[in-house]
């Protein structure tokens, strides 16, 4: 004979159960989500180092164009104060010779307009591209982070579960016992009936 009863917390229990279950399912949805989150990530930091890399390159590719153009220009003056001395051949004059001095003069002057420009090109301006260049990476970057998100925290505390409740056996035992009173009450009753119908009276038993 089981002296328990029915599980009083059993509907408490089920929604214990499926809480969990839900607790459970929410955090593999979030997790996996940030995974797929955290895949972009990667690859969007790996984009912008190259990013800043092809950026660096294209910028002192940029310079030597610079510098390049800065030569040639350097010899085409050459080559135009070369052609100018040309008519001063054969002067000797004072007039003459200050038109070449001054010729030359101006020679130098372009051509240390030219050799500042490149090394500009190579120093100030090549900082001032660089530091461009770092502070749109570490937009990039920081936006790249923030599209990441917070990964998904601790899955938190247990949910609580009732215990289950059945009762007290002891007392369960006392309901049985008190619910099976009337059905022998009923039935010692007709027993009596029957001892008389039997000859049997005041509990002794009449000889023959």
């Amino acid at each position: 004979m089981c002296l328990l009863g029915p599980d009083k917390n059993a509907a408490i229990r089920a929604q214990a159960q499926a809480r969990q279950s839900q607790r459970e399912f929410d955090y593999q949805s979030k997790a996996l989500k940030f995974h797929n989150k955290e895949t972009s990530y990667v690859r969007g930091k790996n984009v912008a180092t190259i990013g800043l890399s092809r950026a660096r390159s294209d910028a002192y590719y940029a310079a030597l164009h610079t510098q390049g153009k800065g030569r040639q220009a350097k010899e085409a003056l050459v080559r135009q104060y070369a052609a100018k001395q040309k008519g001063f051949e054969g002067g000797r004059s004072r007039q003459i010779r200050g038109g070449r001095d001054n010729e030359f003069l101006a020679l130098l002057a372009k051509q240390s307009n030219i050799e500042n420009t490149i090394h500009q090109t190579f120093g100030r301006n090549m900082a001032i591209a660089e530091k461009g260049m770092q502070r749109q990476y570490m937009n990039t970057v920081a936006k790249n982070r923030e599209s990441l998100g917070i990964a998904p925290s601790e899955f938190g505390p247990p949910t609580m579960m009732p215990p289950r409740d059945r009762g007290n056996p002891l007392m369960n035992l006392i309901s049985f016992g008190a619910s099976m009173v009337n059905p022998l009450a009923g039935l010692g009753f007709n027993m009596g009936g029957v001892a008389k119908g039997l000859g049997f009276s005041g509990g002794m038993v009449k000889g023959g």
